[in-house]
């Protein structure tokens, strides 16, 4: 994973370098983007997907099953390798203070993969004490034991574009998931790592609804 995300990173700023438009690389600069062009991966140049494409892939993957879960994730990954790519103050701004890199993810070298983990003290402790070589499923504990305690419907984490048949994140679900108090990891995760008890909230994962279940497939990834 860490060697995948590194290398789409150096693609995408040799491609700028190169010549391409920030938009052809980056993708739509606007909704960061909408719901539909992150669903479709049907972009016109697929053999060089842009970062939302990407990040979907990587998030249909690590197979997030809960829906709000995989959005609030993928606005994350899309915000993040959008500054990594080009680190402008405009795109630094763009992210949650908290998913913007610590002063130790600057300096210490380390796998990408824990740029991707919501909680910037849990961020620090993978990079200075815990073992690495394990990322991958490091990783997928952590998507798969998040989560972001949404508690209104499915279906307003997502408004239709008027005049359009898109889909983008509502305003409500994105202002909602750029508050980190918002966010929990079960507590399953401290057998693991037990050091990491006051990093993040620990709360079980709530079970989701057969209408919710029904809901899932409508209106986000299938």
């Amino acid at each position: 994973m860490s060697e995948r995300l590194q290398m789409f990173m150096k693609q995408k700023r040799q491609m700028i370098q190169e010549g391409w438009s920030v938009e052809q690389v980056l993708g739509p600069l606007e909704m960061y983007p909408t719901v539909n062009s992150c669903n479709s991966m049907t972009d016109s140049h697929s053999m060089t997907p842009n970062v939302c494409e990407w990040v979907v892939s990587m998030m249909s993957w690590m197979n997030i099953g809960r829906h709000p879960e995989r959005m609030a994730m993928t606005l994350l990954g899309v915000l993040f390798l959008t500054w990594a790519i080009v680190p402008s103050e405009k795109n630094y701004q763009a992210m949650p203070p908290w998913m913007r890199p610590t002063p130790t993810q600057i300096i210490v070298p380390h796998p990408a993969w824990i740029d991707m983990i919501p909680w910037p003290e849990i961020r620090d402790f993978f990079i200075r004490f815990a073992d690495q070589s394990h990322g991958m499923e490091v990783l997928q504990t952590f998507v798969s034991s998040l989560s972001v305690n949404w508690n209104s419907l499915l279906s307003n984490v997502a408004v239709e574009i008027p005049n359009t048949n898109m889909l983008a994140l509502s305003q409500s679900f994105e202002v909602y998931i750029r508050d980190l108090g918002n966010w929990s990891l079960d507590p399953a995760v401290l057998h693991v790592y037990p050091d990491l008890a006051g990093m993040a909230c620990f709360a079980p994962i709530a079970s989701r609804s057969s209408r919710l279940d029904k809901m899932d497939g409508q209106y986000m990834f299938p």
